[in-house]
């Protein structure tokens, strides 16, 4: 993660000034996502001993940075987060013949990403998540229907409201919950009908006419 997307990230503390810190920050960070990755965000083995261990460190350093392991959860949520967002700037700044292959493109975008590292993917998806990682979700789905509400300008006149793009976020996010609890890699029948709620959506809301296309699949 960049410093200056952690500078901006309210939920928890900044980033330590000195470069030392930083790396031993990073270093507690990675050995979580490592944790959470191989067992899960709420497997007994994601503790702060673990944690601790695995980064080579004491608990009194990980509470130097951190206010408890809710927040350690938390900066590996960012992190996710961010590289998320990176996956997805990639297809908003692309350029496209059309809606329907800009759709493609981003449902592929989402099913690339989530089929990697299960683990994290399912700190993403977690329906007990910590408030702390409610807040960090709900930025994400906020900004996310403002990129897709400007990105739509391109394709109509019609663009619809923000309103209309975190209805889009929220049908997205719970068929990908789905599809991702069926199968690792995405059910294909959940990702088909993924695709045709929000094709559906796009022309009643946007004035779109949305070809069948092929269905999005994934890289390995």
């Amino acid at each position: 993660m960049s410093s200056s997307a952690a500078d901006e990230t309210p939920w928890i503390r900044p980033l330590p000034p000195q470069r030392r810190g930083r790396l031993r920050r990073s270093q507690i960070v990675q050995a979580a996502a490592e944790l959470i990755d191989a067992y899960g965000a709420n497997g007994p083995e994601v503790s702060v001993r673990a944690i601790c261990d695995r980064a080579q460190t004491s608990p009194a350093t990980m509470y130097h940075y951190f206010d408890d392991i809710d927040e350690v959860v938390a900066a590996v949520v960012i992190e996710y987060m961010n590289g998320l967002v990176e996956a997805e700037s990639v297809v908003f700044e692309a350029t496209y013949a059309s809606a329907s292959e800009y759709l493609e493109a981003l449902v592929s975008c989402y099913r690339t990403y989530f089929a990697a590292r299960p683990g994290l993917r399912g700190l993403w998806f977690d329906r007990n998540a910590s408030p702390l990682v409610t807040r960090i979700h709900e930025h994400y789905r906020q900004g996310l229907a403002g990129k897709l509400r400007s990105a739509m300008t391109r394709y109509t006149d019609s663009p619809g409201t923000d309103i209309d793009h975190r209805m889009v976020v929220a049908i997205a996010g719970s068929l990908l919950e789905l599809a991702f609890s069926l199968d690792s890699r995405g059910d294909d029948d959940v990702i088909a009908g993924l695709q045709e709620a929000c094709a559906g959506f796009w022309e009643r809301r946007f004035h779109l006419k949305i070809d069948g296309g092929r269905q999005a699949g994934y890289d390995e």
